[in-house]
C-alpha cells in the first residue's frame, strides 16, 4: 500500500504493538530555516492507541506537563511523520517528526488549545 519504504516499515512495526501498551515517544522538529539549523526534541511516555492504515494515522496518548500538571493528550500523527519504531528491553519506542503546540482559542472566553503539529510544514494540525 505504501510506496515509501520508511512508511511501510513503520506501519509493519506499529502493527505489532497492542492497544494500551506503554510506549516511549520522541517528538522531534528539525528547523532548517535558522542558521545554523536546529533540532528540538521532547521525550515523553505514553500509550499506543491504534494504527489506522486506511486513514494514514497512528494514534497515541502522550503525557505532557501543561500548566504544571501531568496531562494525557491525544497525538494523532500521519504515518509519514513516524521516522522510527523500535523495541528495547520490552519497551516500544516511537519517534515522530513533529511537536505539540499551544495556541489561543479564537472563540469566547480565551484559553488555549493544544495539538500535534507535523514537522513537515506549518498548518498540518491533526
Amino acid at each position: 500500500m505504501y510506496s515509501l519504504p520508511q512508511t511501510r516499515k513503520a506501519a509493519i512495526l506499529l502493527s505489532q504493538i497492542d492497544r494500551d501498551t506503554k510506549v516511549f515517544v520522541q517528538l522531534m522538529v528539525r528547523n532548517e530555516a535558522s542558521e545554523p539549523w536546529s533540532i528540538t526534541e521532547e521525550a515523553k511516555t505514553g500509550t499506543f492507541q491504534e494504527l489506522d492504515v486506511s486513514n494514514n494515522v497512528v494514534r497515541l496518548s502522550v503525557t505532557f506537563q501543561i500548566d504544571g500538571k501531568s496531562t494525557d493528550m491525544p497525538v494523532h500523527a500521519p504515518l509519514e511523520d513516524v521516522s522510527a519504531v523500535w523495541k528495547v528491553g520490552g519497551t516500544w519506542h516511537v519517534r515522530l517528526s513533529g511537536t505539540m503546540r499551544q495556541w489561543p482559542l479564537s472563540r469566547g472566553g480565551g484559553g488555549r488549545g493544544t495539538g500535534y503539529m507535523s514537522g513537515r510544514g506549518p498548518g498540518n494540525w491533526t
